[in-house]
């Protein structure tokens, strides 16, 4: 965990717990050419150590490329989900666009109410609920 990163999650977390609200943790993990082995993990445990107690499950960035699908579909804007997800956030923070390709197909699936994630068991957003999109095995 770079030491800006755990600045930054004192910050939000004071926040939420001062507001009475609740602080929910977020992995960005859609980088794949610097995505490193075992770094959420690390992440998750450092965070652990410090005493961080998050409200909820881990939602894995990558995991919601379904849900986005079914937003850009419902809203007629399905031509401009591969710009959203692989040329603004590269292009807003002036890093390289990904090259790497993903499938979506249009076909109905639910996503299991939790699986394994290195040490961890991650629970995928809409857990148990069909949706329209499926992410294809590359």
């Amino acid at each position: 965990l770079h030491f800006g990163s755990l600045v930054a999650a004192v910050a939000s977390y004071c926040d939420a717990k001062y507001n009475q609200g609740k602080w929910l943790l977020r992995m960005e993990d859609v980088d794949n050419p610097r995505e490193m082995a075992g770094a959420a993990d690390g992440i998750l445990r450092t965070l652990a150590a410090f005493g961080f107690e998050w409200d909820g499950e881990v939602v894995y960035q990558s995991q919601r490329n379904a849900i986005y699908a079914e937003a850009f579909d419902n809203a007629g804007a399905l031509d401009k989900l591969e710009g959203f997800a692989s040329h603004h956030g590269p292009d807003f923070y002036g890093l390289p666009r990904n090259t790497s390709k993903v499938t979506l197909s249009k076909e109905s699936w639910t996503p299991p109410d939790s699986f394994a994630f290195g040490e961890a068991q991650l629970k995928p957003l809409r857990a148990g609920e069909a949706l329209p999109w499926r992410l294809l095995p590359a």
